[in-house]
């Protein structure tokens, strides 16, 4: 975190990273429940970076409110937006944790199938009857 940030500077780029994790969280869903992996796997990093940046900004509570009147009422309009915010992000995390969650045991159960089925199932022979 740059010292020159100020501590409504902080609070302004906190609400924004969390708006775009929550936009990646939604963005992630259809990949997700299609299983194209490809797409989950960029998504994945995607949030990753986000989290990783808000990591970075450090903890809330080592932020102190402006003295001015002007960022004190911008500092309420953004902790307005945060106290918004994080619950929804932290919903859509707990979406996509249990979609996650459904996909892996789609699979597991798709993979028991094949397993299952490849030993009694066999080939007809090339020369039956037709």
């Amino acid at each position: 975190m740059h010292p020159e940030f100020t501590a409504l500077d902080q609070r302004k780029l906190r609400v924004a990273l969390l708006q775009e994790l929550a936009a990646a969280f939604q963005e992630a869903q259809p990949a997700i429940v299609m299983s194209n992996m490809k797409h989950i796997q960029q998504h994945t990093t995607r949030q990753h970076e986000l989290c990783r940046a808000l990591l970075q900004l450090g903890e809330a509570k080592a932020e102190l409110p402006p003295v001015d009147q002007a960022s004190q009422t911008a500092w309420r309009h953004l902790s307005q937006e945060l106290a918004e915010i994080q619950p929804k992000v932290r919903h859509l995390g707990r979406v996509q944790t249990a979609l996650l969650r459904r996909s892996r045991r789609a699979m597991e159960a798709l993979a028991c199938l094949l397993t299952c089925t490849a030993l009694t199932y066999t080939l007809p022979s090339s020369g039956s009857a037709r």
